[in-house]
């Protein structure tokens, strides 16, 4: 009899600036749920040091604990991006086969599509295999489901998610926007900049986020700038705005756990058109969708917002936000993992 229900492995957010981001929130929020539902659980993180130095070291580090707690799991379920899926999963998944254990693989992102099919032949049999053996592979976009499901049938959707908000919450149009993410260009920081630069003072702008890329320390400098935001001040800052604004064009961008974050405060978002971003927003209900490194197009966005159309978009926020409910997700998620065999 396994001593533990799951073997939770992915990323947790230890509280380095550079370890906070979507993933890390997404799977403290599994551990959470877990522990709620009073599975019996075991956690190996996969970013326990920092450093492009110590990524070797943590990868290690993840098999040595592997090795000794997979016999001793009944679930072994693996949270990894692109690095995670390509290096660490293969050998957890052969591991978990030596000792007949259920195998559940949890893909971050939205990216998982492209690095399969640009992936060389050796890469790509690597991942045909890892795919097609798990147990469950889950998710977050609906078009990677979609694509994998010819690999594997038991594919199933796990997007991002956060606990609902007690109730709706009713907001008045003030011209606040603030952007909550990782600093980089490709989240579109450097055209939000450009924009905000060409509006009046009534329009009021906050940044929060590390800054990832060296080359953007001058943001630091700004008005703009307000510093990083640690798990539990995140609700406090949103709780202060009007809008949420994300203008990403991030090449492995899945669900933004932020926009999900927003509706649960009824706050809607002006983010992107782009990969399947287009998957979580009610055009015009929840938020406003704007091309892709467009200054034109998010200006203009901007400036659409009134007070009356808030109003609609205030109250559609929430309504999206019922969709991404952590606690009825993991749920499923639960009742998904123990209606399968190995």
């Amino acid at each position: 009899m396994p001593k533990y229900d799951y073997l939770l492995i992915g990323p947790y957010p230890f509280g380095h600036s550079k370890q906070i981001g979507g993933a890390t929130i997404l799977f403290k929020i599994l551990v959470d749920s877990c522990n709620e539902n009073r599975i019996l659980n075991a956690v190996i993180p996969t970013n326990k040091f920092q450093g492009k130095f110590y990524n070797l070291v943590n990868f290690f580090l993840v098999l040595m604990k592997a090795i000794r707690l997979i016999p001793l799991s009944g679930t072994i379920f693996l949270n990894v991006n692109r690095r995670g899926y390509v290096y660490i999963a293969p050998f957890i998944s052969f591991y978990t086969w030596i000792w007949n254990r259920k195998f559940v693989l949890r893909i971050f992102g939205g990216d998982a599509i492209d690095i399969y099919l640009l992936s060389g032949f050796v890469q790509k049999w690597i991942l045909y295999r890892l795919y097609k053996s798990c147990s469950l592979l889950f998710c977050e976009t609906k078009a990677e489901v979609n694509f994998f499901k010819s690999v594997n049938p038991r594919s199933f959707w796990f997007p991002n998610s956060r606990p609902l908000g007690a109730n709706f919450i009713s907001r008045h149009y003030a011209k606040k926007f603030v952007y909550i993410s990782q600093i980089k260009e490709s989240k579109g920081i450097l055209v939000l900049l450009n924009v905000f630069q060409e509006l009046d003072s009534t329009y009021q702008l906050e940044i929060y986020g590390p800054i990832i890329e060296p080359k953007l320390d001058w943001i630091k400098s700004t008005k703009y700038y307000k510093g990083i935001l640690n798990f539990d001040s995140v609700t406090r800052v949103l709780n202060e705005q009007n809008v949420l604004i994300l203008p990403t064009f991030h090449h492995g961008e899945g669900y933004p756990g932020i926009i999900i974050e927003a509706y649960m405060m009824s706050i809607p978002v002006i983010t992107t058109n782009w990969k399947s971003i287009k998957d979580i927003v009610a055009i015009g209900r929840s938020g406003i969708l704007v091309e892709p490194n467009s200054k034109e197009s998010l200006k203009a966005a901007i400036l659409s917002i009134d007070p009356l159309n808030y109003i609609i978009l205030n109250h559609g926020a929430y309504e999206l936000a019922i969709e991404f409910d952590s606690k009825r997700i993991h749920n499923q998620i639960h009742n998904i993992v123990n209606s399968v065999d190995n």
